[in-house]
C-alpha cells in the first residue's frame, strides 16, 4: 500500500494550532500592533533569510532570520501555517535591512513590515575600542558583528 497524502488537520486541531502559534510579538518584543498578533510564516522567514544573506553574506547566528526560521518551522509542524504561507503584512510591506554609517562603523537594522526586529553595530577595522551607542530604536537584542 502506498503512503497517502499528509492528513489535513481537523478544524478543531487547526484552531488549536492557530491559538498556540508563535507570533511576531512573542519573539520580537519591540513589534507592536497587528504584526505582533500574526504567526511567523515560512515565506516571511525565507524573505528575511535572503535579506540577511544579501547584507552579511550569510544568515546572522541568533539573528532575526534564525529566530523566524525556528518559529515558522514550529508553526508549520503545529498546523498553524502552511509551508508556502506568508503573512499579509510582509507580503504587502516586505522585509528590509538598512545600513547607517556612523563614526567607527555602521548600524544595521532589520525590519519586518516596517517594524525593527534586530539591530547591530558592525565596527570598522580601525574603529576605536569604545562602542557607538544605539539610540531611538527599541529592539529585543543588540549584537556586535565583527568584519570578516
Amino acid at each position: 500500500m502506498s503512503q497517502g497524502q499528509p492528513r489535513r488537520p481537523a478544524s478543531s486541531e487547526q484552531a488549536q494550532g492557530q491559538d498556540s502559534a508563535i507570533r511576531y510579538g512573542d519573539v520580537f518584543l519591540a513589534v507592536r500592533g497587528g504584526l505582533a498578533k500574526k504567526p511567523v510564516a515560512p515565506q516571511d522567514t525565507a524573505t528575511m533569510q535572503s535579506a540577511e544573506t544579501l547584507m552579511f553574506g550569510e544568515m546572522v547566528k541568533g539573528g532575526p532570520a534564525a529566530v523566524m526560521q525556528s518559529s515558522s518551522m514550529r508553526n508549520e509542524r503545529m498546523g498553524a501555517v502552511a509551508h508556502d504561507q506568508a503573512t499579509d503584512a510582509t507580503a504587502e510591506q516586505g522585509v528590509s535591512v538598512s545600513e547607517t554609517h556612523v563614526p567607527g562603523g555602521r548600524i544595521i537594522t532589520e525590519f519586518v513590515a516596517g517594524q525593527a526586529v534586530g539591530q547591530y553595530l558592525a565596527p570598522d577595522d580601525d574603529a576605536p575600542s569604545r562602542p557607538v551607542p544605539l539610540l531611538e530604536v527599541e529592539v529585543p537584542e543588540v549584537q556586535v558583528l565583527r568584519p570578516r
